[in-house]
């Protein structure tokens, strides 16, 4: 099992593309356009850690490109369904404290505003067979109502905005909830095996989940 790690330029948020064989997993996806070249005639799941706009700006153009299919937590959905949640203009407003190479970088991509509806949603828990490549994830609301984690493989563990390494978990945002956080997620996070290899929404990778849970002060 292969995985590589593509931090989008204008936000730092992170996609990682997991490939077995011609099967792919493709989390958090932007349109980078090698990318979409690369897994031409890949077997491609896109999958979501959560819902918010630099997370999701790739769905629709790798929808296009590639013959995929789409899997996210269920509360993602009412989310996604409405624009004004997934417009380019919210990432043009991430992307001010990163100056003029990132607008230009935005303005390049042309993105513009969709809406998705997935194929597959889960509730609290899923396993999935997709090929080679084993998948289970898991409802870790807090940061976002459809946060989730995943599981692929033996050991990798991919925890989107729920533990970013050094960071404090953002719960101010519309759909966050620092006491579903602490009630539930953090608690969850901590009976893993502490020695998953972790793959964060934003920042390095390739550190233990136990580092990773180790700098956090939630």
């Amino acid at each position: 099992m292969q995985i590589q790690r593509i931090p989008f330029p204008p936000i730092g948020s992170n996609m990682y593309v997991v490939t077995q064989g011609r099967d792919a997993i493709v989390l958090d996806p932007w349109p980078d356009e090698a990318t979409m070249q690369r897994l031409q005639g890949y077997h491609v799941l896109l999958v979501l850690t959560h819902e918010h706009v630099d997370h999701i700006s790739g769905l629709g153009r790798m929808q296009r490109a590639l013959p995929a299919r789409t899997l996210w937590q269920e509360n993602c959905t009412p989310w996604l369904r409405n624009p004004g949640n997934t417009t380019p203009v919210l990432l043009a407003a991430l992307s001010v404290s990163r100056g003029a190479a990132a607008r230009d970088f935005l303005r390049a991509l042309d993105l513009k505003t969709e809406t998705y509806a997935p194929d597959m949603t889960f509730g609290d828990h899923i396993a999935l067979d997709w090929g080679a490549l084993y998948l289970e994830g898991y409802a870790t609301p807090g940061h976002s109502r459809g946060s989730a984690c995943y599981r692929i493989g033996p050991d990798a563990f991919f925890s989107g905005d729920s533990l970013v390494p050094g960071n404090a978990v953002v719960t101010r945002l519309r759909g966050g909830d620092a006491a579903v956080l602490m009630d539930r997620t953090v608690p969850f996070l901590r009976t893993l095996p502490p020695d998953l290899t972790l793959y964060p929404g934003h920042g390095r990778c390739g550190m233990s989940l136990g580092e990773g849970i180790a700098t956090m002060d939630w």
